[in-house]
């Protein structure tokens, strides 16, 4: 089943400069196949339903079936369920439009006010059963005798306006329509980003304001307008060598300030992970508010991923929120980033991410445990899932015994003393 990820997109330069405009609209579009092709772990997936579909639970086929039937432009609604021993085994859903209206009154018809009813009797229906532990599609009527109007459908295509705002503002600081893509895909990860949806708004916002091609320094002169006429915002320069050249772009939002004010307590560090022509990284924080939303509260640009450029960029964050330190923050496994939060921020708790660890564990690890590779994830999901930080003890001095061949490679990524 082909699913939609946020995580492999191609990371590319905020402020790249296109050559052509053909050029960026290539890059819109590759976005796009990506969104259409991509395979990952993702709940919303782009893929016909057909006889044969399989699925691993009931949860996970009703999610499936409300999205492809959102996606191609009607709803669907629960028509027969049936259990055996309190087990669901079998499962129909039908079209909104499906059935025939009966009238439930029979009082004389200029006395009654019926409501009217969307029942056209529309054939499309589906059929799940479940067969061991798996889900099946034993049936599919794919015909409706009604238009699909997906243009109703506006959670698939409205844009919410956190995102839009972080789209003007990209664009009013010169950032192509793909690095703008990219990076709401980072500042988002909770929400599914439509490239063409997004390509449309920026269009929206460059014909209010032209399209600005500009270099970091320029970037850095709009976003010093920015703060002279809008009280709050932060913005710190980094200039090195004897021509003053930029290596570093820091910038809070007065919004953002006040976001961080409130959530400052768990945060999530997020960094591109290659170069561009540029020799520029995309540094993004996040923390999630109480509505359960990712929101992004810092933005850095940046020539290198070295311990004082991370350094620099928590100095940053400290200096913007008058030494509001987080009480948990999240990054990958770069041991540069951990040296730097270890001396910056000595009180904060720091968790490595538990994607970016699973990641480099197929990546280092599968080949040499081979076929105890399996065995080792188990062993390793055990301690991750421990309830008390004695059970996790326990149970990692028993990974690490059961399998000395990977013993090495996690002292060296994950520290000597590790805890949950």
């Amino acid at each position: 089943m082909q699913k939609y990820q946020i995580d492999n997109v191609h990371k590319r330069h905020l402020f790249e400069v296109y050559s052509s405009a053909d050029e960026e609209i290539d890059d819109v579009n590759e976005l796009q196949d990506e969104y259409e092709s991509v395979s990952s772990e993702e709940d919303c997936v782009l893929f016909v339903l057909e006889v044969g579909d399989v699925f691993e639970s009931w949860d996970f086929a009703e999610k499936q079936v409300v999205y492809c039937a959102k996606n191609n432009g009607f709803e669907v609604k629960k028509f027969r369920l049936e259990k055996n021993k309190g087990e669901i085994v079998r499962r129909t859903f039908k079209c909104k439009f499906s059935g025939v209206y009966r009238a439930q009154k029979k009082a004389d018809i200029e006395d009654t006010c019926e409501r009217e009813s969307v029942r056209m009797n529309c054939p499309w229906n589906i059929n799940l059963r479940l067969t061991g532990d798996l889900v099946y599609v034993t049936s599919l009527c794919n015909e409706h005798n009604h238009s699909l109007e997906k243009k109703n459908f506006v959670s698939n295509r409205q844009l919410s306006p956190e995102i839009l705002e972080e789209i003007k503002f990209l664009v009013n600081i010169g950032c192509g329509a793909g690095s703008i893509i990219r990076a709401l895909q980072k500042c988002f990860p909770e929400t599914v980003i439509h490239p063409k949806y997004v390509y449309n708004a920026i269009c929206r916002f460059w014909n209010i304001q032209n399209k600005s091609k500009s270099d970091a320094a320029e970037t850095f002169e709009k976003l010093m307008k920015l703060q002279r006429e809008e009280h709050g915002w932060f913005v710190k320069v980094r200039l090195e060598g004897e021509d003053n050249h930029l290596t570093g772009l820091f910038w809070m939002r007065p919004s953002q300030i006040e976001l961080w004010r409130r959530f400052y307590d768990v945060a999530i560090n997020d960094n591109t992970s290659q170069t561009n022509k540029y020799r520029m990284y995309l540094s993004l924080t996040i923390v999630v508010d109480n509505h359960a939303r990712s929101r992004m509260v810092t933005t850095a640009i940046v020539s290198d991923e070295t311990k004082e450029t991370y350094q620099w960029i928590l100095e940053c964050l400290l200096s913007a929120t008058d030494n509001l330190a987080p009480n948990v923050l999240f990054t990958d496994a770069d041991p540069v980033i951990v040296s730097a939060i270890h001396e910056i921020l000595p009180s904060t708790k720091h968790n490595y991410c538990i994607w970016h660890l699973r990641k480099n564990l197929d990546k280092n690890l599968r080949g040499r445990l081979r076929k105890n590779y399996n065995e080792f994830v188990k062993a390793w999901n055990k301690c991750r899932n421990s309830f008390s930080e004695y059970k996790f003890q326990k149970r990692w001095r028993e990974l690490l015994t059961g399998f000395p061949a990977a013993k090495k490679y996690l002292k060296r990524a994950l520290g000597q003393v590790v805890t949950s």
